[in-house]
């Protein structure tokens, strides 16, 4: 048992030490107490800040009174979502709206495209979780391509291809000077007009005299689509209209017809020189092959390759299914095809699209979500914070913890003080 002179020389750091504890327990009480008596903090505006873009949130909004919200959205707002926003905007609410990471097209241009043969439903597009959707296009009522050239397998072959990809054809071939046979009526080869002709093929510079090359100079200013294969475009009175001049023959490889890039193995007259309007489609090496240019309000295409029937025959099995492929671009570059109405836009500036049949479970056509929604609600922002003040960035001791701690340092208090004898 300790001695009395031994409790004495202790008694004054036990006495701090039991001031230190009473110090605790005050401070501890002292911190609950403040918590249970403080007024709650303002928050700022009253923003409500929600995380996904739901009917419910949208509902609420508009039979409360609440002056602020934020949407953030995965991707662009649908256009019912925007316009609900809208109309909550003009009826005071402020409104404010952010969208997550939005995916992009690799192109080294403003936009990107995409080159379909054909569509029958409704067109989606999808960028991470954003879709946008137009009706299917209305299908060009195309007119017949109208193929003159000398008679020969040349002629033959082109209008076999073309058929065979569903163009209907209007053949005129030269069998000797002055004796042409044709495939339609003579007018209609003589002279081609938008209404009825999408194109016109010349293979060969003496399948065109004077008069038809003026009428097809007036086609093409008003809107027609010419091409001019091999030495079609010498032809004198053409020669305004192609994309270049015609030079010297370039002769093609050896056995490269048969091979992956049988163009490599034809006959070549090059679009050279190449006018300052023209544009290349196609070269070969140094070469350019196949050029095009507006002329008026048509489209003329100059190919330079000479008998590509060969291409057709070559061993391959997929060569005549190439041919045919091959010859339906060339065409189709240069095709007059009338475009449909567009939909006329609303007193809001959006385009009303009629419904269209769709896989997906888009309620209404959307053609620019993004760009919608900017337009309706304003550029995207960063969420508000909901309340003032600094954000504790530590953790903070519960009520419980504090109470706990200043009862643990009362009892300890009390033990100090009747070990050492005092009251």
């Amino acid at each position: 048992m300790p001695s009395r002179a031994d409790v004495s020389r202790a008694a004054p750091s036990r006495a701090a030490l039991e001031w230190a504890l009473r110090l605790v327990t005050l401070g501890a009480l002292g911190i609950v107490l403040w918590r249970w008596t403080r007024p709650t903090p303002p928050t700022s505006s009253a923003v409500e800040v929600r995380e996904a873009a739901d009917t419910a949130a949208l509902t609420r909004w508009t039979t409360t009174a609440v002056p602020a919200g934020h949407l953030a959205f995965a991707g662009a707002p649908d256009a019912t979502t925007r316009d609900w926003l809208r109309a909550l905007g003009a009826a005071g609410m402020r409104v404010s709206w952010s969208a997550g990471a939005l995916d992009t097209v690799r192109v080294a241009g403003a936009g990107a495209s995409l080159v379909a043969p054909a569509a029958d439903e409704a067109l989606v597009a999808r960028v991470g979780a954003t879709a946008a959707t137009l009706p299917a296009p209305r299908p060009p009522r195309l007119g017949a391509v109208v193929v003159l050239g000398a008679a020969g397998w040349e002629a033959k072959f082109v209008a076999a291809a073309l058929e065979e990809r569903g163009w209907p054809v209007r053949l005129r071939v030269a069998v000797a000077p002055g004796l042409d046979v044709t495939q339609a009526a003579p007018n209609a080869t003589l002279s081609p007009d938008t209404a009825t002709t999408a194109a016109v093929v010349v293979l060969d510079s003496a399948a065109v005299d004077a008069a038809t090359a003026a009428r097809l100079a007036r086609y093409v200013r008003d809107g027609g689509g010419l091409v001019l294969a091999g030495d079609g475009a010498a032809t004198p009175a053409l020669r305004a209209l192609a994309p270049g001049g015609v030079g010297a023959v370039a002769h093609g490889v050896i056995g490269a017809i048969d091979g992956a890039t049988p163009q490599r193995g034809l006959e070549l007259l090059p679009v050279q020189p190449l006018r300052a309007d023209g544009v290349a489609l196609e070269r070969r090496g140094a070469d350019v092959a196949v050029a095009a240019r507006r002329v008026g309000a048509g489209r003329v295409v100059q190919v330079g390759y000479e008998e590509t029937w060969r291409w057709r025959m070559a061993a391959p099995d997929e060569a005549p299914a190439a041919h045919r492929a091959w010859w339906t671009r060339v065409v189709g570059a240069a095709a007059y095809a009338p475009t449909a109405a567009a939909p006329a836009p609303n007193d809001t500036g959006e385009t009303q699209l009629a419904p269209a049949v769709s896989h997906t479970r888009s309620s209404s056509n959307d053609p620019a979500p993004l760009a919608g929604a900017i337009a309706a609600l304003g550029p995207p922002s960063a969420a508000p914070s909901t309340a003032r003040g600094r954000t504790p960035t530590g953790p903070r001791p519960s009520d419980g913890a504090l109470a706990a701690l200043a009862g643990a340092a009362l009892l300890a208090e009390v033990a100090s003080r009747r070990m050492r004898g005092a009251r």
